[in-house]
């Protein structure tokens, strides 16, 4: 899943009626994980647990949208997801605990 991380907030879209959106509706509690590495050796990665606020306002909507595919070429919502604006909702998350992980300092010794 695609996010932006922005002033300590992290912010994702998805469509309002995925299962993750009416699971955090049920209950705010998340956790979001990012990792990268290709062997165990070189993995490196932070989890971060926090509440979830589902925010449905468009404008927020198709602004984090743009954020989350800006690249270095573009500032635009990114192609064909324009128009699934109104259907999307912003999930917002606020990091209440973070934890994070570096096998690279390791040495090759686990």
């Amino acid at each position: 899943m695609g996010y932006r991380y922005k002033d300590g907030v992290i912010y994702m879209t998805s469509y309002g009626k995925a299962q993750k959106v009416i699971n955090v509706r049920r209950n705010p509690k998340v956790g979001v994980m990012v990792e990268v590495g290709e062997r165990y050796a070189d993995f490196r990665g932070v989890m971060i647990r926090g509440h979830c606020e589902v925010i449905e306002d468009p404008q927020v909507v198709k602004e984090t949208m743009r954020l989350a595919g800006e690249s270095a070429t573009t500032a635009a919502v990114p192609s064909g997801a324009a128009s699934s604006v109104t259907k999307r909702v912003v999930l917002k998350i606020p990091p209440h605990k973070i934890a994070s992980w570096d096998h690279t300092k390791l040495g090759g010794k686990y």
